[in-house]
Parts: structure tokens; C-alpha cells; sequence
């Protein structure tokens, strides 16, 4: 999987063909795409103009914390939740 979310703010043209062909799918397929302002910060984009030396990435998406009551749940599936929970790095 590419990794849209453009960390090092590279431009546009700076990306692999790979990630901006990605990022381009994902806007087309309905994705929220952010470019960063000349305020330095992101702003959402409905329609990127996909120019050269601006930077875009895709919206990040907030991350919940789990809302399940975990005292229901049978021990071999909180084994499993503890495994995906260290995978995630949580």
C-alpha cells in the first residue's frame, strides 16, 4: 500500500509515479485531498489543480479508540486484539 499522507511535504512533481498516480485514484475515487497553503498549514481541496511544485496528501483520517466492552469477549479474541494492538505499534 502507498503511503499518501506525505510527511515530508514533497512537491507534487517530487512524488514516484507509483505515489501520484495513488493519490490521483484516491481523490478520483471519492478520497479528501489536502495541499499545503502558503499559511503553512493543510487545506481540503475538493478539486486539486495537480500542479508541479504545490504539495498534496491524502486527508488523514482521526483515529477512535476501541468502544467495545472487552469483558464480553472470549479470551482467545483479546489474545488476537493484544497481537493486532502490538502490530499497530498502540
Amino acid at each position: 500500500m502507498t503511503d499518501l499522507s506525505n510527511p515530508n511535504k514533497l512537491k507534487f512533481e517530487e512524488l514516484d509515479d507509483e505515489t501520484a498516480v495513488a493519490l490521483f485514484r484516491y481523490w478520483r475515487e471519492g478520497g479528501k485531498v489536502q495541499f499545503w497553503s502558503l499559511s503553512e498549514n493543510w487545506m481540503y481541496t475538493s478539486s486539486p489543480s495537480w500542479l508541479a511544485n504545490s504539495v498534496y496528501r491524502a486527508k488523514p483520517v482521526p483515529v477512535t479508540q476501541d468502544s467495545i466492552d472487552w469483558s464480553h469477549v472470549a479470551p482467545k479474541a483479546k489474545r488476537s486484539r493484544t497481537c493486532w494492538q502490538r502490530l499497530k505499534g498502540s
